[in-house]
């Protein structure tokens, strides 16, 4: 499941980051590895918290979105 989740960073920053005219080539890596220990970060703390089945129900499709 993490592995899924990394896939999306790196397809969302291919287009967000590295294909950006605007974000310098030597600043890339670094950027794609901030975004993915967030991301990592962000689930630890909310896996912490309870809420991990949540999120599990989420890539099943069981989430409620309300």
């Amino acid at each position: 499941m993490l592995d899924q989740l990394f896939n999306i960073v790196k397809q969302f920053g291919q287009d967000t980051v590295v294909n950006n005219p605007e974000v310098p080539n030597e600043y890339n890596p670094e950027i794609m590895a901030d975004a993915t220990k967030t991301i990592a970060s962000g689930f630890q703390n909310v896996r912490a918290g309870g809420g991990f089945q949540n999120i599990l129900d989420l890539f099943k499709g069981g989430g409620n979105a309300g």
